[in-house]
């Protein structure tokens, strides 16, 4: 009985890199309960679910003389220059 809750708590934590304490917690107090992402970063346990999410806008880039030139859009000038990646 021992090895099948080992085997479902190995494949719980590698299915969703949480551990059954953290899915409890989650569900216990409405944050998010992370062990591995806590002991990675040394930050909290349980975290609003939205902590840490950084949304950037994306960048388009394109050679220019000499330099690369980053901006919001893709080609403003309408250049018909090649997407740096």
């Amino acid at each position: 009985m021992v090895v099948y809750g080992a085997a479902a708590t190995t494949a719980m934590i590698v299915e969703t890199d949480k551990t059954p304490a953290d899915l409890l917690g989650s569900v216990a107090t409405g944050m998010d309960c992370d062990t591995i992402r806590a002991k990675r970063d040394k930050g909290a346990w349980c975290r609003q679910p939205d902590a840490g999410v950084v949304i950037e806008p994306p960048l388009y880039c394109y050679r220019t003389l000499g330099t690369v030139s980053c901006y919001d859009r893709p080609d403003p000038y309408g250049t018909g220059q090649q997407e740096v990646k």
